[in-house]
């Protein structure tokens, strides 16, 4: 007896369920063939900007370098900490007009990672350790803004490995200050800056998307994302929570190996 007409219909919708879940699979395995050069080239590029960060956070060394400055040492992190928050609000404030000026942008991070420069004349003018700080801060802020909406905008498909790869390079990069002479790690963490700025106006003139990023309202942005102020406070908690642990596992002399492990 032959089937049915219902019955082939469905053995028909079957089959071309297991058809298109196979070439989902199948198309899953091949995605790393098709790989945009321009979003690995991004990846890399935001990566030495975060490298840029933690190489600040942690050492004094991006002013002038072991002993090149005494006098207002211990200011240098808050200084870099407050110009970085500063900058933060005035993006934030000027959102809506700031981001159709992204090359600009970029430029003024490009002028603030060449900080270290005035930086080695800290020991005759302690001032000069403060400025390029503060610099630093600011800078570090701008060129993160930009990396960040490359990714989000850019690789909101692939966020999750975007986001990894990018963390883990810039940690690579950040242990290989451990390797440079102590006098030249200002210089080594002024490359890093001047790498990331680099790609990024590369992108900016070579890659056809960077066109087509979007010129959104804050407000709509807002209610879009859903913005509101108790997912914001959970996050800058979770954050707190970070640095915390972060300052901990970084400073291991103040504490045992067993308190590290622990947190």
């Amino acid at each position: 007896m032959k089937p049915s007409t219902g019955v082939t219909v469905f053995m028909d919708r079957e089959g071309l369920k297991g058809a298109s879940s196979k070439a989902k699979r199948r198309e899953k395995r091949n995605e790393w063939l098709f790989v945009n050069p321009y979003l690995v080239a991004g990846v890399v590029g935001a990566s030495f900007c975060f490298a840029w960060f933690f190489s600040v956070l942690t050492t004094s060394d991006f002013v002038a370098g072991p002993g090149g400055t005494s006098f207002g040492s211990s200011l240098l992190h808050p200084v870099f900490v407050a110009a970085l928050l500063f900058a933060y609000a005035v993006l934030w404030l000027l959102s809506n007009r700031l981001q159709t000026h992204r090359v600009a942008l970029a430029v003024i991070s490009l002028v603030c990672g060449a900080a270290p420069l005035i930086g080695v004349f800290s020991g005759a003018f302690p001032a000069l350790g403060l400025a390029a700080a503060a610099l630093s801060g600011a800078g570090v802020a701008v060129l993160a803004t930009l990396w960040v909406e490359f990714v989000c905008v850019l690789m909101k498909v692939q966020i999750r490995a975007a986001v990894a790869s990018m963390l883990a390079l810039s940690f690579l990069w950040y242990a290989g200050t451990v390797f440079v002479d102590g006098r030249f790690v200002p210089y080594a963490i002024m490359l890093y800056a001047l790498a990331s700025v680099s790609t990024y106006l590369f992108l900016q003139v070579r890659f056809s998307l960077m066109d087509d990023l979007p010129a959104v309202d804050a407000a709509e942005s807002d209610e879009r994302l859903q913005i509101t102020w108790k997912p914001s406070l959970l996050t800058v908690m979770g954050s707190v929570a970070q640095g915390f642990a972060l300052y901990w596992l970084l400073t291991p002399e103040v504490h045992t190996f067993g308190v590290s492990a622990a947190i």
